[in-house]
């Protein structure tokens, strides 16, 4: 008897190991051709490649790869040679060096604590930070000098990794450059020197523009749109120091100037971040670098890959990218005052797409298709806190305008209600926000990101 049931088990077995085996091959067969690059995708990789040449020294993205470079190295050839690394497929070299030359002071490491982006201690940390400041100039002036060098540099032109661990700029120790700038200026501004420090200001905020508008990865981007709130928001408390009657003429020229809609477009970043993906899909030991420090390769994991290899089409999930991206690019290409509209649009496009581009046959692609269901994240917030910061340069504007007419606090109300400094997404005037002091904008990034209050 027993040897009966036996025998049952293994034919049973066996029946569906044989089963098995057939649709595997079933699928094998249907999934035996890929596709054929889209227009889409062809479109995309022509603008990436067709994007214009800048040398090595004029290439503000090269002297930043090589930014914490050591003090008797040159940033350029540093950052040369770390971008030719990057271009490399599957490379192993770090894009910049294990630790970086310069110097905090224990007390710049507290004030920072303190005044990080929107927090509400910073007007009262800032004005009480001069002798921190002196102190930081003092103790670290290679890093000022770096950043002044970066900052006559009037292109950035970067480039994509070739696999997960390609690497990118060191940006915290080029981001501290910044603050130590703005620091500078914040003592030009106590010595009386308002020109100076105007000029300061115009060419961090020009530079930044530049990085902003011209950024391929989501990465570089939001560290310039970080780097642009940060101007403002230290350059209103900078501006508060300023007798009022100077007040005008010491607002850079680059505050008076607007975010154009091609400033604040999304679209170069979708097809950076397609090339990127593309380029994951396209070299599978790139994408698997990314996890040789998690997982150890092994006789499973190199059996189901091998296994699951013929189900991934890999050009067809690439076209797939493509058209979700130039879909998603065109609905969040809308002015401002039609934006937040635009973003509504462009969410029930991504809780609609995936339906909407269920693949006719379930067996062609597979793997590609549960990618593409799984996504990377919405880029929907970004693109609002990319829109945001022309509300950011019209309320900082606004403040610093206002406090020139030596308006008093009880009036800044009517002052924002008459004037033509609106939010750019409804035409409101700004908020006056009575116990910080505060002008307010809303702006379309939820929760404390979209909060930006600058202090009268």
């Amino acid at each position: 008897m027993l040897g009966k049931l036996l025998k049952i088990a293994a034919w049973a077995i066996g029946g569906l190991l044989g089963a098995f085996i057939v649709l595997y091959f079933i699928g094998v067969a249907i999934n035996w051709n890929d596709q054929e690059p889209s227009p889409t995708a062809i479109q995309f990789s022509t603008q990436y490649e067709s994007r214009s040449a800048v040398a090595d020294v004029d290439n503000a993205y090269v002297f930043a790869l090589g930014f914490d470079a050591s003090p008797d190295s040159d940033p350029v050839k540093i950052g040369s040679e770390r971008q030719q690394s990057i271009d490399k497929p599957t490379s192993t070299e770090s894009s910049s060096s294990a630790g970086h030359p310069f110097k905090r002071p224990p007390e710049v490491e507290e004030f920072l604590k303190s005044c990080g982006l929107g927090d509400r201690k910073c007007p009262q940390a800032f004005a009480e930070a001069d002798a921190i400041f002196a102190k930081w100039l003092a103790s670290d002036d290679l890093l000022l000098e770096r950043y002044l060098n970066l900052l006559q540099r009037s292109s950035w032109r970067e480039t994509i990794p070739r696999d997960a661990m390609g690497g990118f700029p060191a940006y915290t120790p080029l981001l501290d450059g910044q603050r130590l700038l703005l620091a500078r200026v914040r003592l030009l501004v106590k010595s009386g020197d308002y020109a100076d420090a105007s000029a300061l200001l115009d060419r961090d905020l020009k530079f930044w523009r530049i990085v902003q508008a011209h950024s391929d990865l989501l990465l570089s981007k939001m560290i310039a749109v970080g780097a642009i709130n940060r101007h403002f928001e230290w350059g209103n408390l900078i501006l508060r120091g300023v007798p009022l009657q100077n007040v005008r003429a010491a607002i850079p020229a680059e505050w008076l100037t607007p975010f154009s809609r091609a400033d604040l477009s999304m679209q170069r970043v979708f097809v950076g971040e397609w090339i990127f993906t593309s380029n994951l899909i396209t070299n599978p030991n790139a994408a698997r670098s990314a996890v040789d420090g998690e997982f150890e390769s092994s006789f499973i994991t190199n059996t189901a890959n091998m296994l699951f290899e013929p189900f991934l089409q890999r050009q067809d999930t690439i076209n797939q990218y493509a058209a979700r991206f130039k879909l998603l690019a065109a609905i969040l290409d809308v002015p401002l005052d039609g934006f937040e509209e635009g973003c509504h649009r462009a969410a029930e496009f991504e809780k609609t797409y995936a339906k909407q581009s269920s693949p006719s046959n379930p067996l062609y692609n597979p793997v590609g298709n549960v990618f593409l269901g799984l996504g990377g994240g919405s880029l929907i917030p970004y693109a609002k806190r990319v829109a945001d910061i022309e509300g950011v340069r019209r309320a900082t504007l606004a403040s610093s305008l206002i406090r020139s007419a030596n308006i008093d606090a009880g009036h800044v109300a009517m002052a924002l209600l008459i004037s033509d400094l609106r939010n750019p997404y409804n035409n409101r005037p700004f908020e006056w926000n009575e116990y910080t002091r505060s002008v307010l904008f809303v702006g379309l990034e939820e929760e404390a990101r979209g909060t930006h209050l600058f202090t009268y």
